[in-house]
């Protein structure tokens, strides 16, 4: 039987935690054994943003539409796609006080594979949505969206936040695995193999940040010396020469499971030149 009753600070920060997490309130109600109106009372004394009628309807109808735990611990996988979300990820902020966060991709069409790995990652259900020209109708890229506030708090931990491109920073620890820079390179980065065998790798994005793959590279991967940081339009672009190009790529790209094919495929091509 439901009753009324002293809370513990657990269940209090349950509440909360359930009901951000997609829960309503008879649910949350039903787990813990009290009645509906102690789960409202109580997110109400925590400041909880409440959802409209709506929201709710949206949320009981669409239970559970990718797994929200995949970022709980860092692997190689969730490394890697919390490195390509700092790159090309969106996270915005919709409500009242910001408490509908959404993280969107968009990849041209040519890495639509790409987006369905990180569906795969994701185990989503969420559709990818065709986006087409306006004059030629023709499609050029394609998106998928995630809506859950627990992804965007542990996105923020890493400092994938929104309008990051002047400000990203890789944050707790992140900046020191590989499988993240893989993920930045994969997004926002270039490897060039030209003619002569001239290797050459690029990277484009906040200062900080190129500073800190600088730093993660000189200190990391032996004999890496040559890195150039400069002004780059509104943002900075990181070079190296050929040889510490090369041992980068290499570093990155052997034996990784997760990346984007095409630029696997050209690290591969300069491994084997190196062989």
């Amino acid at each position: 039987m439901k009753y009324y009753r002293q809370l513990t600070s657990d269940e209090k920060n349950k509440i909360c935690d359930y009901y951000i997490n997609g829960k309503s309130m008879p649910i949350i109600a039903r787990k813990l054994n009290i009645v509906p109106s102690t789960v409202f009372y109580w997110l109400i004394q925590n400041g909880v943003q409440l959802r409209s009628i709506s929201e709710a309807k949206l949320l009981s109808n669409n239970p559970r539409r990718f797994d929200e735990s995949v970022f709980d611990t860092i692997t190689e996988e969730s490394a890697y796609w919390i490195g390509f979300l700092m790159a090309d990820g969106c996270v915005i902020y919709r409500g009242k006080g910001n408490s509908h966060p959404s993280i969107s991709l968009v990849l041209a069409i040519k890495d639509k594979k790409h987006l369905e790995k990180f569906k795969e990652f994701l185990k989503s259900k969420y559709k990818t949505t065709a986006i087409r020209c306006k004059n030629t109708k023709k499609i050029i890229s394609s998106r998928t969206v995630i809506h859950s506030r627990k992804v965007a708090y542990i996105l923020r931990k890493y400092g994938v936040v929104p309008r990051k491109s002047f400000i990203a920073k890789a944050l707790n620890g992140i900046e020191s695995n590989k499988h993240f820079w893989r993920g930045v390179i994969d997004g926002d980065g270039c490897i060039d193999k030209r003619v002569k065998k001239y290797t050459r790798l690029r990277l484009v994005g906040s200062k900080f940040l190129l500073k800190q793959f600088k730093h993660y590279c000189i200190f990391n991967i032996e004999n890496v010396l040559k890195i150039d940081i400069r002004p780059k339009s509104s943002v900075y672009e990181l070079g190296c020469n050929r040889i510490s190009s090369e041992k980068i790529i290499k570093h990155l790209y052997e034996g990784s499971n997760v990346y984007l094919d095409r630029k696997y495929k050209k690290a591969m091509e300069i491994i084997e030149h190196e062989k």
